[in-house]
């Protein structure tokens, strides 16, 4: 009996990385599940913001193996003559959408499938957060107004939602009727592998905060540059990420040239994902005051190496302190993430190990211990 067959729309995949945790959702949703599921996937052939296609890609119009995934890559999108040639090769059972505004790899092959006839029972969207009050306040009047026009059609009828928490869920409910078929999931972390733990011991007199991801409003990059000017002690602040608004981005120089002298800020690019671990074993924080987040896989790999982080209220990471793991504060109060960075406490190199140890055993038994695997499967009729 063949596996059962899902196919996938997504905007940027592997080896792409600029676009964040969608990517990270979907390549960690492959792992853990290819041994129930096929994952086919159809995304663009360059990263974001990258005029150039992947130098990987050889050849095109054809399915490429990248890990367990069968992936398509595409320069715009897909037509319905092609979709229907696709559908009739690889008879999928599902169909998987991971945007609900992106009009190539969502709403145009959806309204193909009504045009097609295909049973919308067999659609899941994931929306990844894009139904948060900070992400509709953002080009509101266009998404507001794409909401209301697919609620009149009955668009969506039929589909089943795919929520990563239940205050997703309870976002896309103020947006949909209560009645639309919505599952929560929660994001899979990558499989957890321990790492070889050791203390890259700094000055003992600096702390060495990192910021990783993209460089956006979203991220909130700036509100971590203001709360600096509230610190005394020297601290060293890297920032790691793509840029995507320069104009935002130009803001936040601004707020840098600003700081006082016992203040360092380095930005230093974008990293691969095969990157990002080493990188975040180099610190004593992860600094990431985000204005909402899905899932936020930074938050875990920071935690799978032993790194503490800071975050706001607005991710499902929550009740860090508990745990040993951090810092979930809300971001009305900013001096509350001044006074964190002043208190945190620096160790010699034997503490730093000690330290980082205890954060990774917990994070394992985390982790350990979820049902995501199998509320991801139900999904998918698994």
């Amino acid at each position: 009996m063949r596996k059962k067959r899902v196919l996938v729309f997504m905007g940027y995949y592997l080896p792409g990385f600029k676009s964040g945790g969608p990517v990270r959702s979907l390549s960690n949703m492959v792992e853990r599940m290819s041994d129930s599921l096929d994952f086919y996937i159809i995304t663009r052939d360059r990263d974001l913001g990258d005029s150039e296609q992947y130098e990987s890609i050889t050849k095109k119009q054809d399915w490429v193996k990248v890990d367990a995934a069968n992936v398509f890559y595409v320069t715009t999108g897909v037509g319905l003559l092609e979709l229907l040639n696709i559908i009739k090769n690889i008879a999928p059972d599902f169909y998987y959408f991971n945007s609900f505004f992106d009009f190539k790899f969502s709403i145009r092959p959806i309204f193909y499938l009504r045009l097609l006839g295909i049973s919308f029972s067999n659609v899941v969207l994931a929306p990844r957060g894009e139904f948060s009050d900070a992400a509709l306040s953002l080009k509101a009047f266009k998404k507001l107004f794409y909401i209301r026009v697919s609620r009149f059609f009955s668009f969506y009828g039929g589909a089943r939602f795919h929520a990563s928490t239940t205050h997703e869920k309870s976002d896309i409910e103020k947006n949909f009727s209560s009645s639309s078929e919505i599952s929560v999931a929660s994001d899979l972390p990558a499989t957890f592998m321990r790492s070889p733990l050791f203390a890259k011991r700094h000055a003992l007199d600096v702390a060495r905060l990192v910021f990783l991801s993209r460089i956006t409003p979203m991220k909130n990059v700036d509100y971590a540059l203001t709360v600096l000017r509230y610190v005394n002690r020297r601290v060293d602040f890297h920032i790691y990420g793509p840029i995507e608004d320069s104009e935002y981005w130009a803001r936040c120089e601004q707020l840098i040239a600003q700081l006082p002298k016992n203040i360092k800020v380095d930005f230093l690019g974008a990293k691969d994902q095969g990157e990002v671990l080493d990188v975040l074993k180099d610190y004593d924080l992860l600094f990431l005051p985000s204005r909402g987040e899905n899932y936020c896989h930074v938050i875990a790999e920071s935690l799978s190496v032993g790194t503490r982080v800071l975050v706001s209220d607005k991710t499902p990471w929550r009740n860090l302190q508990i745990e040993g793991f951090g810092w979930d504060l809300p971001l009305n109060n900013p001096e509350a993430f001044a006074q964190v960075i002043e208190a945190i406490e620096l160790f010699d190199a034997d503490g730093d190990f000690q330290a980082r140890q205890g954060v990774v055993d917990a994070y394992e038994q985390l982790i350990s211990s979820s049902s995501s695997i199998a509320d991801n499967k139900l999904l998918f009729n698994c």
